[in-house]
């Protein structure tokens, strides 16, 4: 595998950076000032003042992300040739086998974005230096695709990684499926309605968990203005994670900010309820002033004022007891930390649990 990570030059960063707001302004600019809510448009001067920030850590000279000794990254792996979709994989540089292995899908509200946003990067970078694999796929973009065609490239990245777990030094039976933003959303219908893993003839119970960064997963995203042509060809309850949870469902980390302006926290906290009350497990967060994008970075190069990295390990080792490192962060970032309540633990080995068992199939499959 090549141990090198991609070498971008100004020119090709400045490109990236144009499209980015270039899409904001599309959704958000003045065209839709009249309709857009007050969320969204604080929301989009907080990526201006990201991209402002990335600019000036640029300053002149080009992004260059060195060799690193601790991890082997392959890049640009085509996991579905249909599409000419790729991924990335970030994983220890040693001999273990049996890692977790995330699968990590980027947000952009299923319209823009990329696995190679400086954002994905360095948080793959962070699990990955913890011990965990992570895989970083692209999937396809409205208006290529509506739902749920990006949720069924998702199945096919996650497919992928369980095909690829053993060469990795993973385990097939320790696949997470994770998310921010949009990408949360993909996560959790994923690890909820077994119909697109199935279609692979994969269980979503055999999934090891779902993790989700300040994910939309209410209704309410269905018929905002700029996403809800998206979903045009669904149904509400066809589109809504809540509606799929069961006592199958594989445990839950739903990550949020207090001060996420765009989606709403509550949507973690209603989702874990649900899940509880289904017979499943789950745990909702909120870290108190984080907002949308500072739940992945501060600034670039700067990780998250959230223990972001810190709880995830914390949930992937709880489900699967491997050589993970945890770093409890001192003061006031753990000490910020709201639980909303905190999940029951998992059986312990040996002890009798319910099987989890696929998806019905009466639940028939969905098309792109």
């Amino acid at each position: 595998m090549d141990a090198r990570l991609h070498t971008k030059t100004l020119p090709e960063v400045s490109t990236r950076i144009a499209r980015s707001i270039a899409s904001w302004w599309q959704v958000f600019g003045p065209a839709r000032r009249k309709r857009r809510v007050v969320s969204c448009n604080c929301t989009g001067y907080g990526l201006l003042l990201l991209t402002m920030g990335l600019l000036a850590g640029c300053g002149s000279t080009a992004i260059s992300q060195a060799e690193d000794a601790e991890l082997t990254i392959q890049r640009d792996v085509v996991f579905d040739p249909t599409n000419d979709l790729k991924l990335d994989v970030f994983r220890p540089n040693d001999q273990a086998t049996d890692r977790p292995i995330i699968t990590f899908f980027f947000g952009g509200f299923w319209q823009f974005g990329g696995k190679d946003e400086i954002q994905n990067q360095m948080l793959a970078i962070r699990l990955a230096r913890r011990g965990a694999i992570v895989i970083l796929p692209d999937y396809r973009l409205y208006p290529a695709v509506r739902f749920p065609g990006f949720i069924e490239d998702g199945a096919r990245a996650v497919v992928w990684a369980r095909d690829h777990a053993a060469e990795l030094g993973g385990s097939p039976d320790r696949i997470f499926v994770a998310g921010h933003s949009a990408g949360a959303y993909i996560a959790a219908m994923l690890a909820t309605d077994g119909r697109y893993l199935a279609a692979h003839g994969m269980s979503n119970a055999r999934l090891g968990g779902a993790i989700g960064l300040a994910g939309p997963y209410g209704s309410w995203f269905t018929t905002n203005v700029t996403l809800g042509s998206i979903f045009t060809r669904a149904t509400p309850a066809e589109v809504l994670p809540e509606t799929f949870v069961s006592p199958d469902t594989p445990p839950m980390l739903l990550l949020s900010g207090g001060a996420d302006m765009l989606t709403r926290p509550s949507d973690s906290q209603t989702l874990a309820e649900q899940v509880r009350r289904a017979g499943g497990r789950a745990e909702a967060r909120i870290y108190p002033l984080i907002g949308h994008v500072g739940i992945m970075m501060l600034t670039p190069w700067l990780p998250s004022m959230a223990p972001v990295v810190d709880d995830v390990i914390r949930f992937v080792r709880a489900q699967s007891p491997t050589r993970l490192v945890i770093t409890a962060r001192p003061g006031p970032r753990t000490g910020a930390l709201v639980a909303y309540p905190p999940m029951p633990p998992a059986p312990q080995a040996g002890a009798s649990s319910p099987k989890r068992s696929s998806a019905s199939s009466d639940n028939g499959g969905h098309g792109s």
